[in-house]
């Protein structure tokens, strides 16, 4: 069983960001991310998605939305 301390370390390196994107491509940014398996994911409202992934793989995810963003217009923060 895992300890709390080990909990609380992972609960340390999560990272959350939130995809402000036009409702048309919502379900496109969410199925590239989604097949990356480095994120979980959340939809929020109409034209939000939230991002959540461990600190360590950051570089790659941040690379991923970077890429995705060629295809449609989105703001991550």
């Amino acid at each position: 069983m895992r300890s709390i301390e080990h909990s609380k370390q992972i609960k340390g390196r999560e990272v959350l960001r939130k995809i402000h994107i036009d409702k048309r491509y919502i379900w496109f940014v969410q199925a590239l991310l989604s097949d990356t398996g480095l994120v979980a994911l959340s939809l929020g409202n109409d034209e939000e998605v939230s991002i959540f992934y461990d600190k360590n793989v950051e570089d790659e995810v941040l690379n991923y939305l970077r890429e995705i963003e060629q295809f449609c217009c989105f703001e991550f923060y």
